[in-house]
């Protein structure tokens, strides 16, 4: 349970963050930026964006951005700790295309610790009916030769 709460408290940390700084990036990127070569934005573009990226190290999150194929993405890296280990999230986000278009941003939304621990139990409660469902399917086609 401790793993669960804090998985979810540390995504709703980033969830904050990846609502400032996304958006901030995009509007950024709609100024216009240049890509070289090697597919990695020029000095000055890249320098704007590590700086709108430096806020997030403050808050235990790495963030970098990625510019791979036709995209260029942002990404965000959090630990989150629980008694007998740590783990970890990770997320990106489509900011551009290399062709120059901007890409659309949806908020992330927080979870809700209490709705997120019902709807917990109520998965597990349906992957039990599950695996009694598949356990007497199982039976019937041995029984019956079904298949």
């Amino acid at each position: 349970m401790k793993k669960f709460n804090s998985k979810i408290k540390a995504y709703n940390e980033m969830a904050m963050v990846i609502n400032e700084i996304v958006p901030a990036i995009i509007d950024r990127l709609s100024e216009g930026f240049k890509i070289k070569a090697d597919g990695e934005l020029f000095k000055k573009d890249n320098d704007d964006i590590k700086k709108l990226l430096e806020p997030t190290r403050e808050r235990g999150i790495t963030s970098w951005l990625d510019c791979r194929h036709s995209y260029i993405a942002v990404r965000f890296k959090r630990p989150y700790y629980f008694d007998g280990g740590n783990d970890w999230l990770d997320e990106f986000y489509y900011v551009a295309r290399m062709d120059g278009s901007i890409m659309t941003f949806e908020p992330e939304e927080t979870i809700n610790i209490d709705e997120a621990l019902e709807n917990r139990n109520a998965v597990s409660i349906m992957r039990d009916q599950i695996s009694e469902l598949e356990s007497q399917i199982s039976i019937c086609k041995t029984r019956y030769k079904l298949d």
